[in-house]
Formats: C-alpha cells, structure tokens, sequence
C-alpha cells in the first residue's frame, strides 16, 4: 500500500464511525477528524463509490450525498453494530500473543501494551452468547533473558555458547551450536540448533539452558533449513530415518498420558500412543523413565534394544 493510500484509508476509518452514529456529518466535523481541506475529504469519500476494478456478483451499494456543508452516507454496511465482540477480541488478543511469540524484545513492551488494552476491554463488555471466552498464556520462559539473547543470535546469525543440563545429567556441560530458531511447544520454548557445520539439528529445551553467550563467529542458514517444517503435531521434531514406537501405558498414569498427548484411553483404562522417532535414545529414555507402566508394542527391535540396556544396568 502507498503512502498516499495508507494516509487516505486512515482518514476514512476516522470519519466513516460517525456515518454509521448519525448518517449526516457536517463538512467542518469531518475537516477537524481528517485534518485535511473539503476538496481532499470530497476525494476520500469519492472513493468509496468510484470504482473501476469492481469484481462480479452482488454488491452492496454505498450512496453519497454531498451538500453545501454537510455529507450524508447511506450504506447496508452500517446496518450491523460496529463494535467488537467479545469472541472477536478473544481471537485479536490471541494473534496479538502469538506475534509477540515471534517478535524481537525491543518490540515486547508495545505488544504488551496492546494485550492489555484488550484485557481490560474484555472485563467491561457482556459475553456473547458463544461459550465463554478465553486468552493465551504464553510458553514458560517467554520473558526469559536467555531467550531473547538467543532471539538476537537467531537475528544476527550468530554462533552461541550454552550451558546446557540434558534431563538424565547431572552436571551442565557447554555446547556451540548455529541457533537456528526458537519454538514453543506444549507450554515451553525449544530453541533449534544445527550442530556440525549446520548438517545435523538438535532441540534444546529453553528451561534446561543455564547460560547463553554470543559469538563472534556468524553461520549460515541452510538452504534447506525451513522453521515449520521441524515440527510435528505442534511438536520439534527432525530426523532423515523416522520409525513409529507404539507403547501401552498403565491405567495408573493413563490419565495423564492422555491430557498431553490428547488420546482416547482404552477400556481397560491404559492407553496407547505411537511416537514418531528419530532419535533412538530418546525412544529408550522416554520408555525408561516409566518404569513399569510403559512397554513398547513395536517395533521389536526398539523393545529388545530397552531389554539389552536395563540387562546392563542390573550387572
């Protein structure tokens, strides 16, 4: 859009809610609104009759009438109420979180500002007569000071150091990686990181980094790298060879099993999930920490693999 149609479209929505209050607006109101003379206000509200790209089908009409010192604007658009509802502003503050979910932290205290804005409108006006509305909550983290360190690294395409406690560590081990981007995922942030020279990727859980420092060294992205198409069901997940894992959980943590995986349980009250898979050792670590009340149903191969390893720990 140009910055002459941007200007004009600007003024329209500044005079067109006083159209819909009391259908005659004086030209001088409409100068004061606008800011501009009644030959530039005329040319505006011309517009909106005056078109030469009018497509096909039926088209509600918009009839202007110009007067000495006033303008008159009949249009079936004006018919509906033009205010937002509470449904709508439930939708608006949702986008408004999502795009702050991707935004620079520069732009955050303005985002913010916004969303509140909308919440306090949302505690004034009646509910619709849709179920009752809700909002977001962002991903754990989302004001972290690491995260936005690691945002301006993604930014800059710059190389970083983490300290970083994997879940079956002990200790905080240090690893370089090209970070990529960063995704929440089911209530946290995963930060997406290719290690060796960018060939193989890896998901860090924001929450498990201790540290972050920049680098001097810059990357680039993979030709290839597309952000989207790492995840999974809403999840990060990435791999060239990728097996599904079926496992069968007990009736004693099913319920549970099926609010995060958003599965039906069975009748006899476990509950069964296949995984995509493309890091063994995640499959075996994931079945391990059940203990009892996982077992994998296939692939036998993976399932003997768990036996192998639990065989080892015992001598």
């Amino acid at each position: 859009m140009t910055t002459e149609a941007s200007a004009r479209l600007r003024r329209l929505l500044a005079v067109l809610p006083l159209f819909a209050e009391r259908g005659e607006v004086s030209l001088a109101e409409l100068a004061r609104r606008t800011g501009v003379n009644s030959e530039a206000l005329l040319d505006d509200l011309s517009a909106l009759t005056d078109r030469d790209d009018v497509p096909g089908g039926f088209i509600d009409s918009v009839g202007i009438e110009l007067g000495a010192e006033s303008v008159v604007i009949r249009a079936s658009h004006f018919l509906r109420p033009m205010r937002v509802t509470v449904s709508e502003l439930c939708a608006l503050e949702l986008g408004v979180a999502m795009l702050r979910s991707t935004s620079m932290p520069d732009e955050w205290a303005a985002i913010d500002r916004a969303r509140a804005r909308i919440r306090k409108l949302l505690v004034k006006l009646p509910l619709d007569d849709a179920p009752l509305p809700w909002h977001s909550t962002p991903p754990s983290g989302s004001d972290s000071p690491l995260l936005a360190t690691i945002r301006q690294a993604i930014a800059e395409h710059r190389t970083v150091k983490i300290g970083y406690r994997a879940s079956e560590a002990r200790e905080t081990s240090e690893r370089v990686i090209w970070p990529l981007g960063a995704v929440p995922s089911h209530g946290t942030w995963y930060v997406v990181g290719a290690v060796s020279d960018g060939r193989e990727l890896r998901f860090y859980r924001l929450d498990r980094i201790e540290s972050v420092s920049l680098l001097s060294e810059s990357f680039e992205v993979p030709a290839d790298f597309v952000l989207e198409h790492v995840l999974s069901n809403g999840r990060p997940f990435s791999g060239r060879e990728v097996a599904t894992m079926r496992v069968r959980y007990s009736p004693r943590i099913a319920r549970w099993i099926a609010e995060r995986e958003a599965a039906p349980i069975d009748d006899d009250g476990s509950i069964t999930v296949s995984h995509q898979v493309a890091d063994r050792d995640w499959a075996v670590r994931h079945v391990l920490q059940y203990g009892p009340d996982a077992k994998v149903l296939e692939p036998a191969e993976l399932r003997a693999e768990i036996v192998r390893r639990l065989a080892a720990m015992l001598h």
